[in-house]
């Protein structure tokens, strides 16, 4: 059974999203701090 349902799936991506959110905020804030300085 290695077929995803959809529910498996929405969760897999809400737990993809929770960890690349904070990971693009520190990113843009590192390119912000580059850019401005």
């Amino acid at each position: 059974m290695n077929a995803k349902t959809p529910s498996q799936t929405v969760v897999a991506i809400l737990t993809d999203i929770q960890f690349w959110i904070p990971a693009l905020v520190l990113v843009a804030g590192i390119v912000l701090l580059v850019v401005l300085h």
